[in-house]
């Protein structure tokens, strides 16, 4: 059912009274819940979040988060209610379980169902809770008793233990729900959950060890051989599936995690700087217009190379983690209706990027470059080390990426499941703080956020090199009244930049005939502050573009400067 991305039509909080609801149905849906079970999953005061949305194959699904993480799902037109494979690792017992191979596992998530010849028939006994057709079922491996897969059984229990009937099966389970899915992939920290084989295989190799080899146990040594050896292979092929991961091409998945970073990246950048009035926007008009143009310098940002490969897909994730809110319009299409800037991820994103590599030219050819560098801080010095790098050392940000790679593929943190995420050990555990596993692109911006950061601006008109610690400062406009309600334009931080302050203040007295002033100390600003009369915004960047060559992501308040009218004459 979650095999392709699917499309977001509304979410919405429920009501007390819709909770009250849905926890009855709960409750009739899954006998083997206890009302203690149910008190832990749903307190008083836990939110529950319905989403909506179409699967490709055009079907109506309520998805039902708790704490961000879908719980329940709910297939509108048949009326069937299930629980995601996070519900069930939380409550183990909550279904019967039947147990299939990683081969099969492998065919169920390219869409099959399950069939009667793909499970093992020692799974299922007396104690495996009873299910009869079209009740819940779940699914899990040989050789790992976390479940994997949720579905509806097509048979009754009884039938596939009675050795007549059990001939007549074909079709067992049909699955709506796997792990690696795309409902899955919803929960940005999802990993795998790994805890060993089912306990009926570790019985059934102490009765094979503890029976004498006799004629009349050969049948039965024979099946506990061949499922011996199908552990054996299971964990055969983990491994060379963990192998294969972890040697793929280290330069296909660099690009693959650069653009999912990049698409971050300017998402985060535009819900940081988008005004609350300027919603609802168009999801084409949202990229064209706050990503594209949030791109930073020497990068690419390519869609079908990130894990999304659609814009669309992204959004959906983002409204899932309460980043956005989509909303349906008419002709099926999808609008952003809001951002939550108030989301723990909107406040705690850095922008690393800042002013970086700006190349000035004052005089000459002296050209003055502005470099973004890090330094490595206590924090984070037990990781450099292994790199031969002390306290207080300075590093690109590629270079910080690069030792994280080399890292990462090194001591085999590579998620086996996920190739983009990254498990993270006591070492990165320590430096970041936050979970068990992460994001390549989330790994470096947080990473960067716990060293030093400083900017230099080298080659400067007087030789020297200027060092910036913390954010590069802009180069800020201001308008001001003065007495007669006269404008004057405020122009600061010019020094940081290499200018000489007093041949500009003069090009610009020049250029836009108007007089200068040029003053030493002013409160809350840093170095000399240029005035002149009138607003000439305009000129001032005119002469900063051409002579220093600064663009517009070195300079703040640009949108103040006087527009040309329409139609008047030159």
């Amino acid at each position: 059912m979650f095999k392709k991305p699917f499309k977001l039509k509304s979410q919405n909080q429920l009501k007390n009274s819709e909770k009250k609801k849905f926890i009855n149905d709960i409750r009739a849906v899954f006998p083997a819940l206890s009302e203690n079970d149910i008190s832990t999953l749903v307190s008083s005061k836990e939110n529950i979040i319905k989403t909506r949305i179409l699967t490709f194959k055009e079907e109506e699904v309520d998805i039902y988060s708790i704490n961000k993480i879908p719980m329940f799902i709910e297939d509108i037109s048949n009326n069937i209610k299930l629980p995601t494979v996070f519900m069930v690792w939380k409550f183990p017992n909550m279904l019967p379980v039947l147990t299939t191979s990683s081969a099969v596992l492998d065919k169920l998530k390219n869409g099959a169902d399950l069939f009667f010849p793909g499970i093992y028939l020692e799974s299922i006994s007396n104690d495996t809770l009873n299910f009869k057709k079209q009740n819940p079922i779940a699914v899990n491996l040989v050789d790992n008793k976390a479940v994997m897969a949720v579905g509806l059984s097509l048979v009754n229990k009884d039938d596939i233990l009675d050795p007549i009937k059990n001939k007549e099966i074909g079709k067992l389970v049909k699955i709506y729900h796997i792990a690696g899915d795309y409902l899955f992939k919803t929960n940005s920290d999802s990993v795998t959950l790994q805890l060993g084989p089912p306990e009926w295989t570790c019985t059934l190799k102490e009765e094979s060890q503890s029976e004498d080899l006799t004629k009349d146990s050969s049948v039965e040594e024979k099946s506990v051989d061949i499922l011996n050896t199908d552990l054996e292979n299971c964990k055969l092929d983990q491994q060379k599936n963990l192998d294969n991961e972890v040697n793929k091409d280290s330069q296909e998945q660099d690009e693959r995690n650069s653009s999912d970073e990049v698409l971050e990246y300017c998402f985060f950048k535009a819900l940081k700087t988008i005004p609350k009035d300027s919603y609802p926007i168009l999801p084409a008009t949202f990229y064209a217009k706050y990503i594209l143009t949030n791109i930073p310098d020497g990068k690419t940002l390519n869609l079908k190379k990130t894990k999304w490969k659609k814009f669309s897909t992204f959004l959906q994730e983002k409204s899932l983690e309460g980043l956005i809110t989509l909303q349906q319009v008419p002709k099926n299409d999808i609008t952003i209706a809001g951002a939550n800037t108030n989301h723990k991820r909107v406040k705690e994103f850095v922008d690393p990027y800042n002013v970086v590599s700006v190349t000035v030219v004052p005089r000459g050819d002296n050209k003055t470059v502005v470099q973004q560098v890090y330094s490595v801080s206590a924090c984070t010095l037990p990781f450099f080390v292994k790199f031969g790098l002390k306290k207080n050392d300075e590093l690109t940000r590629n270079d910080v990426r690069n030792h994280l790679n080399d890292y990462i593929r090194n001591e085999n943190l590579a998620d086996p499941n996920k190739p983009d995420f990254v498990i993270l050990d006591p070492i990165l555990h320590h430096i970041l703080n936050n979970g068990d596993v992460m994001s390549r692109g989330n790994l470096l911006s947080n990473f960067l956020q716990k060293m030093g950061v400083q900017h230099k601006v080298s080659n400067c008109s007087n030789g020297e090199t200027i060092v910036h610690k913390g954010k590069m400062p802009y180069v800020e406009f201001e308008i001001c009244s003065r007495v007669g309600n006269k404008k004057v334009t405020l122009i600061s931080n010019l020094e940081s930049y290499g200018v000489n302050i007093n041949l500009f203040a003069k090009e610009l007295q020049h250029k836009a005939a108007a007089s200068t002033t040029i003053t030493t100390s002013v409160p809350g600003k840093k170095g000399s502050q240029v005035q002149v009369q009138g607003n000439q915004i305009a000129v001032a960047f005119g002469i900063l573009k051409e002579k220093y060559n600064l663009t517009e992501k070195c300079v703040k308040g640009l949108e103040k400067a006087l527009k040309k009218e329409k139609g008047k004459s030159k």
